[in-house]
C-alpha cells in the first residue's frame, strides 16, 4: 500500500487475478494447557525494497496457505513496479523457499535473498542468489545465521556499513519475550559474529506500556542518520488491537 494523504491510500496487491488469499484462512490450534491459538494464514511481514540502477520498486512476502489436513505451506513471491503512485504492480514472482520473511538485499549488482527457514521453533536464517526477474535461484542456499538460541529466528535484514554486513533478526516469538538481535560479518555468506550486548531491543522481563517490540527493519534519511520501525503492542489488559 503507498499514500500521499490518508485518504489517497492504494494497495499494491490490487486484483483478483494477482494472487489467490482463499486458501490462507485462520486455523484454530488447541494447547496443551486448554487454550486456543490463532494461526493465521494470508500475507506474513512485507519487505520493500528500491533498486536505484533499474528504478524498480519490490515487494517481496509470503502467502501462508491452509491446504485441508497439509499443515501450513508458504508461498513465496516478488511483486515490482517501476511507479509506486500507480496500480501497476506485477503479477507474483515465485520462488521456491521452505519459509517465511523473505528480504532482499543487493551487493555489487548481485541480487540475494535471506528469510527463515522453517520448520520451526528453532528456525534458521538462510541466504541464496536470485534472479529477481525469474525468481530463479543462482546459488545453493545456506544458513548463515541461527540466532542467539531464542526460538524462531526471523524477520533478517541485511545492511551494509564500513565493510560489514549485518544481520538484523527477530527472536523469541512475537509475544512477551519478542526482542531484536544483530550480528556481523566481513562475507555475506558468514560467519557472522553476534553483538555481545544483544538483545538491541526488547520489552521482555519489564513492565513497559509498549511491549512485544521486535521484528525491524531499518533505513538511512537524507542527512544518513538511521532510524528503524518495529512491530510492538500496547499493554492495555488482554485485548491487542489487530494482533499487536
Amino acid at each position: 500500500m503507498h499514500q500521499k494523504t490518508l485518504s489517497t491510500g492504494r494497495n499494491a496487491i490490487n486484483r483478483q487475478s494477482q494472487i489467490s488469499l482463499c486458501l490462507s484462512d485462520t486455523k484454530l490450534e488447541p494447547q496443551d494447557d486448554g487454550t486456543v491459538m490463532l494461526a493465521t494464514g494470508g500475507l506474513f511481514a512485507p519487505t520493500i525494497r528500491y533498486d536505484a540502477k533499474s528504478g524498480k520498486t519490490y515487494i517481496i512476502n509470503t502467502n501462508v496457505l491452509h491446504p485441508e489436513n497439509a499443515g501450513d505451506k508458504p508461498e513465496n513471491f516478488i511483486i515490482e513496479t517501476d511507479d509506486i503512485w500507480s496500480d501497476n504492480w506485477s503479477d507474483p514472482i515465485y520462488f521456491d523457499f521452505d519459509g517465511i520473511d523473505p528480504s532482499i538485499f543487493w551487493d555489487e549488482d548481485q541480487a540475494y535473498i535471506c528469510g527463515s527457514h522453517g520448520p520451526g521453533p528453532m528456525t534458521t536464517i538462510s541466504l541464496f542468489e536470485a534472479d529477481l526477474s525469474t525468481g530463479k535461484k543462482l546459488s545453493d542456499e545456506k544458513t548463515i545465521w541461527k540466532g542467539t538460541g531464542g526460538i524462531y529466528p526471523e524477520g533478517p535484514h541485511i545492511y551494509k556499513k564500513d565493510g560489514f554486513y549485518y544481520l538484523l533478526i527477530s527472536e523469541g516469538g512475537t509475544f512477551k519475550d519478542h526482542m531484536l538481535t544483530i550480528a556481523r560479518s566481513e562475507n555475506i555468506w558468514g560467519p557472522y559474529e553476534a553483538y555481545e550486548n544483544n538483545p538491541i531491543l526488547t520489552a521482555a522481563g519489564t513492565d513497559n506500556y509498549v511491549h512485544c517490540t521486535g521484528h525491524c527493519d531499518m533505513f538511512q534519511d537524507k542527512d544518513d542518520n538511521w532510524w528503524g520501525v518495529c512491530l510492538a503492542m500496547r499493554m492495555r489488559g488482554s485485548r491487542f488491537h489487530m494482533g499487536r
